[in-house]
């Protein structure tokens, strides 16, 4: 018999709150991929809000929702160029807020050109599997309009920033990850550089049992951001860029910090290159 999971519900109420409904599946419907990871399924309808793991607030700020419906006849240039997008605003206990558009193509299963599906907030993976109803909003809908619920599967991860030299456990990963150096390359802040340059960070990530693995990021001939260790997905943030600190003697900068995300593998191919900082939603100011 399959594992029971539970699905975290929310739905609009009369009132400004959102009512909360917790709710466990019948014995024949199977488990989410994320059941075991303490994934949560977040039904929210526009600028409803909800607790996922660890406590946070993932908060539903916009639906834009332009896929055709039967009623508008659209022919299949139009329909493949339309899409449905919403715009999410995470706030982690500690206070930090994370901000993303995530978006779903025109047919089920196809990505959108605007924006991806999913997104690392916080240490959360937030992914959007839905939009019900589907489509825009017509005419004939009448003046009630035509409110749409946003399905979002949210699961917790390991998130951590690490200077040269330093280590963390991944729990969730059973792992844990050594920054063993920061080779900072880039163009000086207020310098004018023929090139942006880049930072190198090497690590090495173990897990009891397993021999250690090291693993370069920023490197020029090779700018993947997310590589698939062991059924996890790590993901690097990037590198803040260094600021000086005010009352420091000297002028003096912080350390650098090398930040990751390391959560369940996603299944998809993660050799494409793609730009520090992109994988990650940056923390707002």
């Amino acid at each position: 018999m399959p594992t029971p999971y539970r699905a975290l519900v929310i739905c609009p109420a009369l009132t400004a709150w959102a009512a909360l409904v917790l709710a466990a599946p019948s014995a024949s419907t199977p488990p989410s991929n994320g059941a075991a990871s303490g994934a949560l399924t977040l039904l929210l309808p526009l600028q409803g809000s909800g607790a996922g793991p660890g406590g946070g607030i993932l908060k539903l700020d916009d639906i834009n929702d332009s896929r055709c419906r039967a009623a508008e006849r659209c022919g299949r240039a139009a329909a493949a160029s339309r899409d449905a997008v919403v715009q999410l605003t995470v706030q982690s206990p500690e206070g930090r807020r994370y901000a993303a558009t995530l978006a779903l193509g025109a047919a089920p299963g196809r990505p959108s050109r605007s924006a991806p599906a999913s997104a690392r907030m916080g240490d959360w993976l937030v992914e959007l599997l839905a939009i019900t109803p589907e489509g825009r909003e017509l005419p004939s809908d009448g003046p009630a309009g035509r409110p749409q619920t946003a399905s979002l599967r949210v699961t917790p991860a390991d998130r951590v920033s690490l200077g040269a030299g330093q280590v963390a456990d991944l729990p969730r990963a059973g792992a844990r990850l050594r920054v063993l150096s920061i080779d900072d390359h880039r163009c000086p802040p207020g310098v004018a550089c023929g090139v942006a340059g880049y930072v190198q960070v090497e690590t090495e990530i173990s897990a009891p049992g397993v021999p250690a693995e090291r693993m370069t990021w920023g490197a020029p001939t090779d700018a993947v951001a997310v590589r698939t260790w062991r059924g996890h997905d790590i993901a690097w943030c990037g590198v803040p860029p260094p600021r000086g600190v005010r009352g420091v003697e000297g002028g003096g900068q912080p350390p650098l910090q090398a930040e990751f995300f390391v959560g369940p593998a996603s299944g998809q191919k993660a050799s494409a290159p793609a730009p520090a900082g992109a994988v990650c939603s940056p923390a707002l100011p």
